[in-house]
């Protein structure tokens, strides 16, 4: 399903290797069942995998085999301190406290 970012949907025992994120440093990874965020030191959202209920924050996709930003309005301009992933659901909270849920 793409959760991995490295590109292929087929099931495939996958090898470890690089998300391109073109020099983006990364603060925290959450996994859920087919879905993965990645959160920047900047405080941005970046989502891959299945995109079952909307667990990837981006609107019309059914997955994304690549890593892509979540660009919801609500989240906008928003840093954000930690993410989490539920099965197919996912959840941020702002630095101001702020706890954002999709999926």
């Amino acid at each position: 399903f793409g959760q991995v970012g490295h590109g292929g949907a087929h099931a495939a025992p996958a090898r470890p290797g690089i998300v391109h994120l073109s020099g983006v440093l990364v603060r925290q990874v959450a996994c859920g069942e087919y879905h993965s965020l990645i959160l920047t030191v900047d405080g941005e959202i970046f989502s891959c995998g299945l995109n079952a209920h909307g667990a990837l924050g981006i609107a019309g996709r059914d997955s994304g085999q690549q890593v892509e930003k979540v660009t919801s309005n609500h989240l906008r301009g928003l840093p954000v301190r930690c993410v989490a992933a539920g099965a197919q659901s996912s959840m941020a909270l702002s630095i101001g406290g702020h706890v954002f849920c999709w999926g």
